[in-house]
């Protein structure tokens, strides 16, 4: 089975090669799949934490998306202008992904909004740093950001989990694949429905930005995890940051 990730910058295509036309209650079962690292959501549908049966489902699942996966999400139509305007704002952007980055990379290229970010921090074909809490604290080393001065936002529990544990303020959005009540409970220091006031809180701000590639595209799942502002399958960009300069 195929799915799009994230859902913060393109949009996934609950596509399922086992099954030819998946209908609602699939779609709703397979919801909670998009955005966390892929080889947790294959040993929980496989039920097994074995390693040669999840590398063996992690390969297949590649052999299809790295062709034509990757490209099957839809970019968020207010993503780019998004995008501009914090540029606009002189704040900087990165691309946080759980995606390995080799793919987050390529999705970002595709959807054209290389321009906006510096970088595309993602995890490794072979799982490091495939988890959120490892990439965010990371990124802060790489690129020399102070937590108290960071922002990292996404759709999906595990995006707030990861900024929260590195000292990073927090912000969910609800255009993608998580629920009000699942990012409140993961404690996001703001909640919004859509982008534009995520965009007037950060209009003059100085505060750097994660977020997640998830937001910027709709999977047919970067902002910053703004995990998610595109709607493409691979790119859901995980997490992004941004800092003003």
């Amino acid at each position: 089975m195929a799915w799009s990730r994230d859902g913060n910058a393109s949009k996934p295509p609950y596509q399922s090669h086992s099954l030819d036309e998946p209908g609602e209650a699939w779609r709703r079962a397979l919801r909670r799949f998009i955005g966390p690292p892929l080889r947790q959501s294959f040993g929980e549908l496989l039920g097994t934490d074995d390693a040669g049966s999840l590398d063996a489902a992690l390969r297949h699942y590649r052999d299809r998306f790295s062709v034509t996966g990757l490209f099957e999400n839809t970019l968020y139509p207010f993503v780019p202008g998004a995008l501009a305007a914090l540029q606009a704002a002189r704040h900087r952007m990165w691309v946080v992904t759980s995606r390995p980055t080799v793919y987050a990379t390529r999705s970002v290229e595709h959807f054209l909004l290389t321009p906006y970010f510096e970088a595309v921090h993602g995890s490794e074909l072979t799982g490091e740093r495939s988890d959120k809490v490892e990439l965010v604290a990371h990124v802060l080393s790489v690129e020399e950001l102070d937590p108290a001065q960071t922002w990292m936002i996404g759709d999906r529990a595990h995006d707030i989990r990861g900024g929260r544990s590195n000292g990073t303020h927090t912000a969910g959005v609800l255009w993608g694949y998580g629920s009000r009540q699942e990012l409140a409970e993961a404690g996001a220091d703001i909640i919004v429905e859509t982008m534009d006031p995520l965009i007037a809180r950060f209009a003059s701000a100085g505060h750097v930005l994660a977020a997640n590639e998830a937001n910027a595209v709709r999977p047919p799942r970067c902002i910053l995890y703004l995990r998610t502002a595109a709607a493409s399958p691979g790119l859901a960009a995980e997490a992004h940051s941004v800092r003003q300069q």
